[in-house]
């Protein structure tokens, strides 16, 4: 008796799915969808019923349907921010089949039509070999073009570039610094982050312990761990003009401690009593 209950619960579940996949293809040949013509149309079409959709999967797949249609006539017409579109939903898998080759290929296209955000996708897939082979040097040009357009995070990673000599580039800490600090300004963290630690060390700059902390504060305030290990460092030790100050040091350890083992290592030396202390007693 179990197994028939379990057997029609099945069937009825298959069949719920069944019916879902017919509606979804019904709606797709329906008069509705075929009377539409222009990208704009399908879009609108596809915003409707997706803010109607209240989480209903059938509701949200014709939507993704439409806007799939929309896209895809967009690229085919040659509009730059239509195929930018396709060439995301491409690199994602959202809404259709994810093909990093093909997505490669569109972002490039959109790169070399001067379509800004595609810079930065192309120089990252150079970088990583998504879509195509690495390539550092078509990396860098295209990172060059991303941040002459104003785009923060490439001038952070130009800003890694100069500091450290990669992708070919010979190393200029004037440059890197130019880079991070516009970069670490916009409020990129990384950025933040390595001018912090090239003004805690006198890299390229001038040593500044007060300047290091500024930075190392807005990168922890954000949630980077190195950041609150440095910081929590330099209030530690009294580093530099940095006063020191045990408690705000412990708090950011403990913020620290659960993802950084150091951090973890370092609470532990500042909050448990060593044994002679304990011996003392």
């Amino acid at each position: 008796m179990q197994r028939l209950v379990k057997a029609w619960r099945k069937t009825r579940v298959e069949r719920a799915k069944e019916g879902n996949e017919v509606r979804v293809y019904l709606f797709k040949e329906s008069p509705l969808v075929a009377k539409l013509s222009s990208p704009m149309q399908f879009h609108g079409l596809g915003n409707m019923i997706y803010t109607n959709a209240a989480g209903d999967d059938e509701e949200v797949k014709k939507a993704l349907h439409v806007w799939k249609i929309a896209i895809d006539k967009l690229a085919a017409s040659g509009h730059g921010w239509g195929t930018f579109a396709y060439a995301d939903a491409l690199s994602k898998g959202e809404g259709t089949r994810k093909n990093e080759k093909k997505a490669f290929e569109l972002y490039k296209h959109c790169a070399e039509s001067g379509i800004p955000p595609a810079y930065m996708n192309v120089a990252n897939m150079y970088t990583s070999g998504t879509g195509t082979d690495k390539n550092e040097a078509e990396a860098l040009r295209w990172l060059m073009k991303a941040a002459e357009a104003g785009d923060p995070s490439a001038k952070s990673r130009l800003g890694e570039y100069y500091a450290l000599g990669k992708g070919g580039v010979q190393k200029d800490r004037a440059r890197a610094v130019q880079y991070y600090k516009e970069a670490a300004t916009a409020g990129i963290i990384t950025a933040q982050f390595n001018l912090g630690y090239m003004y805690l060390t006198g890299d390229g700059v001038s040593q500044d312990a007060l300047q290091a902390e500024a930075l190392f504060r807005k990168a922890a305030e954000k949630g980077f761990v190195m950041a609150m290990v440095n910081l929590a460092q330099m209030y530690r030790t009294g580093y530099g003009k940095v006063p020191k100050d045990l408690v705000t040091a412990q708090k950011w350890l403990e913020l620290a401690a659960p993802h950084d083992p150091n951090a973890k290592e370092l609470l532990k030396v500042m909050t448990e009593p060593n044994p002679e202390q304990v011996a003392a007693q």
